[in-house]
């Protein structure tokens, strides 16, 4: 979980800028324009790491949920039995 929350950190300060003049010089650059168009910067980070934090949550719930269901029965001889 701390690494989780490192990363949304360490990217929302990456894509800060330290003035408005910073910023503004950033993109009137036409090359750094186009970045948030092609994708390249400007995620929307709350979303992403929401997404990120549900998919990871889900992923734990099934294996977890998987591991209930089957741990008790084994497997014999090509058949199935509950485990003694």
């Amino acid at each position: 979980m701390r690494k989780f929350l490192d990363d949304f950190v360490n990217e929302t300060w990456n894509e800060l800028f330290p003035t408005r003049d910073a910023w503004q010089e950033f993109y009137m650059k036409d090359e750094n324009f186009k970045r948030p168009q092609a994708g390249e910067i400007g995620d929307n980070l709350m979303y992403k790491y929401q997404a990120l934090g549900l998919v990871s949550r889900l992923a734990g719930s099934l294996s977890g949920s998987r591991k209930s269901v089957w741990q008790p029965w084994t497997v014999r001889a090509g058949s199935w039995r509950i485990a003694a």
